[in-house]
């Protein structure tokens, strides 16, 4: 049985090509390969100098300036992204708001409906109560019960009720010459007096 050792360098694939299995194989067996260095043999790493930034702090100043100076995409594509919904819900609201309005009008409606159907049931009533009708009878028809005596007065000067039907048409023709102010000055006069 072969140890866990072994199982490793008979592997095939990334980890029996990495640096980890290089006690069995040696470097110069592939072809094309340079040896492997070792940590004394390895260029150490030069610092930069402050003058020359790295990439990442030049990317840092970019965004610096993109923050600093005005919108990204960020900001300009939640900025379109609430007026889109806000073009949403305006028809919606709308709708709803002219909704309640009819529904408004139309309760206004039924009330005033059942308050005229309540008018007419009462009306209803009333004529059917034969004391209303004998009293209307007698004070739009003029009607008497048998026994009861009537007195009838007319008037005996006709040229008094010419003289009303001609002052009442010459007020007419008056009215229909002034004009709105003049009929407004004369009725707040005859309040007054």
């Amino acid at each position: 049985m072969a140890s866990p050792r072994d199982r490793k360098s008979t592997r095939r694939g990334p980890a029996a090509t990495s640096g980890r299995t290089s006690r069995t194989r040696s470097a110069s067996s592939r072809p094309g390969t340079k040896p492997a260095r070792k940590a004394s043999e390895r260029p150490t790493q030069m610092r930069r100098s402050s003058a020359q930034p790295t990439r990442s702090t030049a990317a840092a100043a970019a965004r610096a300036r993109s923050r600093a100076g005005g919108l990204n995409s960020r900001a300009i594509a939640l900025g379109a992204l609430v007026i889109a919904c806000v073009l949403l819900l305006i028809l919606p609201v709308s709708n709803y708001l002219s909704q309640r309005s009819q529904i408004q009008n139309l309760q206004d409606e039924i009330a005033a409906t059942q308050a005229s159907i309540n008018d007419l049931k009462d009306q209803q009533e009333l004529l059917e109560d034969p004391a209303y009708l004998k009293a209307q009878a007698r004070e739009r028809l003029g009607y008497i019960e048998a026994g009861e005596k009537v007195y009838v007065v007319s008037n005996n000067d006709p040229e008094s009720d010419q003289a009303a039907e001609q002052q009442a048409q010459a007020e007419k023709d008056a009215k229909a010459k002034t004009s709105a102010a003049q009929d407004l000055a004369s009725s707040i006069a005859e309040a007054d007096g």
